[in-house]
């Protein structure tokens, strides 16, 4: 009874939402395999304008492979999409390359970080502006992310002698600089001191609630994103299920 009554409240909320307009994100029928083997089944989910959802779940579940399809990488890391659709911005992208996707709005940090190794923090700043959208960031806004992601002192060292920790704050300050309307985050707090986790929620916070930027955040510390986290999905074995609210660490 419980489960069904969960059900009908998700419903009810997602039934209120469409009645508002377009989802910023809509993905429907997603099916996804890597080497032959299918590992996404049917995942389904929404998100809206000023919205922060949360992908939870055991690890392998189909979280980060769900964001990769949403951004286009896929077939760069040996997986095919076998089915499915999705729209942004009530556009079908099914179509657009990975890089059409991050011009149009779609921003992806994934775990691997993606950084230009040679080049000095400062610069990773300005070029991963100018890949996105054909225009640098600006030295004010370069400064006030190398404050917030506590790198600034490191703006003139070369990516790669840089620690695992050091190379996500570098990485997170990188992608804010680009604009974007989605964020796909996995696994942001990675590498973060606790000061870091709380700038990076504020900064969440901040995108969503002035700027309407929508973001789909998948977190193992589902405790540092729970006061932002709106309702999330929650994956297993391929598949995903809409839920209200944030669960509890423990149940993971």
């Amino acid at each position: 009874m419980a489960e069904l009554l969960v059900a009908m409240a998700v419903d009810d909320w997602i039934s209120v939402v469409m009645r508002k307009g377009e989802h910023m994100l809509e993905a429907t029928g997603l099916n996804v395999a890597f080497g032959g083997e299918q590992v996404l089944f049917d995942v389904a989910f929404q998100v809206e304008a000023g919205e922060i959802v949360g992908f939870f779940g055991p690890n392998g579940s189909g979280k980060s492979t769900a964001l990769r399809a949403i951004a286009g990488i896929l077939p760069y890391e040996g997986g095919s999409l076998l089915g499915g659709a999705v729209r942004f911005q009530g556009e079908d992208i099914a179509c657009w390359s990975a890089a059409g996707r991050a011009c149009g709005g779609i921003r992806l940090l994934t775990q691997r970080l993606n950084l230009f190794e040679s080049m000095s923090v400062e610069d990773n700043l300005r070029m991963g502006a100018l890949a996105i959208t054909g225009e640098g960031s600006s030295s004010a806004g370069r400064e006030h992310l190398m404050r917030l992601f506590e790198v600034e002192g490191l703006r003139r060292a070369r990516v790669r002698v840089l620690s695992s920790g050091e190379r996500a704050r570098v990485a997170l300050a990188r992608l804010f600089g680009g604009g974007g309307r989605l964020f796909l985050l996995d696994e942001p707090t990675a590498g973060l001191s606790e000061r870091g986790v709380e700038r990076l929620v504020e900064l969440i916070e901040k995108r969503s609630r002035e700027e309407g930027a929508a973001f789909i955040v998948v977190e193992q510390r589902i405790s540092s994103v729970q006061k932002v986290v709106q309702r999330h999905y929650y994956f297993e074995a391929g598949r995903a299920t809409a839920r209200l609210g944030v669960p509890e660490a423990k149940r993971l």
